[in-house]
């Protein structure tokens, strides 16, 4: 079955390092993969220009607001 899988800035952050997102989204490619404004805002603040300038299509920035609270 599917899942929202939320990713940690220090998670996304060594993928990015290692480059080696692609083979993280093949492993999960059956799930919903994303981070939160948080952590896209930490990578934006980064002093890696790897991690400043990330972006990926198939990785969501969502909210980390509940919907079902």
């Amino acid at each position: 079955s599917e899942m929202i899988v939320v990713l940690d800035t220090s998670a996304i952050s060594t993928f990015i390092r290692i480059r080696k997102i692609e083979l993280l989204l093949k492993i999960l490619k059956n799930h919903e993969v994303c981070i939160t404004e948080q952590v896209h805002h930490e990578l934006r603040l980064s002093k890696d220009e790897n991690l400043q300038k990330f972006s990926n299509n198939k990785i969501q920035i969502k909210s980390a607001k509940s919907d079902s609270i």
